[in-house]
């Protein structure tokens, strides 16, 4: 298992994280891993759905430049 140190932190900071761990009855190094933990999954969440986004707009984009308006295929309809 690898150590982790954690210079110049606030004492506010500290304080906050010693709290939490308290009221989870939880050490202080395990409320900050699980809060690291939780952090990088987040991220990595976000990252995942950015692509996502990416790749759905690209892909309206390719489609709405080769799709027919359905307002010219209504009117070419009533035309007949």
């Amino acid at each position: 298992m690898s150590t982790l140190y954690i210079r110049d932190c606030p004492e506010s900071l500290h304080q906050t994280l010693t709290e939490r761990a308290q009221a989870g009855r939880r050490s202080l190094n395990a409320e900050v891993l699980a809060l690291l933990e939780a952090g990088v999954q987040a991220d990595a969440q976000r990252r995942q759905s950015a692509a996502l986004l990416t790749r759905i707009a690209r892909r309206r984009k390719s489609l709405s430049s080769s799709a027919v308006d359905a307002v010219d295929l209504i009117r070419e309809d009533r035309a007949r």
